[in-house]
Order: structure tokens, then sequence, then C-alpha cells
């Protein structure tokens, strides 16, 4: 968890807001909170193990959670478009080796 400012989750200046970045290994995802949604609430703590399509946290009133996937993956792996609406738990955005 990273405290931080409170700006609209889609500002340039959002990477300066509170987050938290949960790393899976191969990913990670980033969940920042923007000015309206300031809480994120973690269901999931440091060294747990987490299951495939296992909710991991919300930020309430929803906000933004970016994926960073691993370098080699490119766009022909990714299932899902920009502004694509995904689900938590239930959309595949990308096919990993």
């Amino acid at each position: 968890h990273r405290p931080g400012a409170n700006r609209p989750a889609f500002d340039k200046e959002s990477d300066r807001n509170e987050q938290v970045a949960i790393d899976f290994g191969e990913y990670e995802l980033l969940v920042i909170a923007g000015w309206f949604a300031r809480r994120i609430h973690p269901a999931v703590a440091a060294g747990d193990r987490v299951e495939r399509g296992e909710r991991v946290g919300h930020v309430s009133f929803g906000s933004r959670a970016d994926v960073v996937l691993p370098a080699g993956v490119d766009r022909e792996d990714l299932l899902v478009a920009e502004g694509d609406a995904v689900r938590a738990g239930e959309t595949i955005i990308a096919e990993l080796e």
C-alpha cells in the first residue's frame, strides 16, 4: 500500500494517488484510487496464494486498475482491446504461456 494524492483516476497525475500493488510474479496489478474513490480494500495480504479468478479486493465507488504484463507479451496475446469493459474474476485479458 502506498498512500498518496486524490487526483481523478484517469488524470495524468494519478500515478501519485493512493495505490496498492499486487505482484503475481509474471504480472502486476496496480489498484489506483481516484478523487471520489479514496479507499482501496485489499482482500489479500503479502505472501497470500491467489487462485485464478479469485477477487483480490476492491476500490470504493470504483476507480482504476492497471494490469502490467510481462515484456514479452504482444498485442496479439491480448483478448481484450483498449476501452473494453472487463469484470473482475471473469474476463480473461491475455493468454500467457
